[in-house]
């Protein structure tokens, strides 16, 4: 983050296995995703150390979720995207 100069708000990890992926962006302290279209199943939830702070079925899902966040954080409804992600 240091080396392009994002901030921790600015930034969301996405991925798609607990353990490496969200377990990293939860040690860097910004907000992650998880996507289930790797390793990661919706059932690992239960059990998982690493608690991503939102889940996607796929990318697309996630996409259409970022583009609907854009709409509303450029009508000036919200003031982040991941204000309209659906938290767990």
């Amino acid at each position: 983050m240091e080396q392009v100069g994002a901030k921790p708000e600015e930034v969301l990890v996405v991925g798609d296995r607990l353990y490496t992926d969200i377990a990293c962006g939860i040690n860097a302290g910004v907000e992650t995703a998880l996507v289930y279209t790797g390793e990661a199943k919706p059932e690992d939830l239960v059990a998982t150390e690493f608690m991503p702070d939102y889940a996607f079925e796929n990318i697309r899902k996630l996409y259409e979720a970022f583009r609907k966040s854009r709409e509303a954080v450029t009508e000036g409804k919200k003031s982040r995207h991941t204000d309209v992600f659906k938290q767990i």
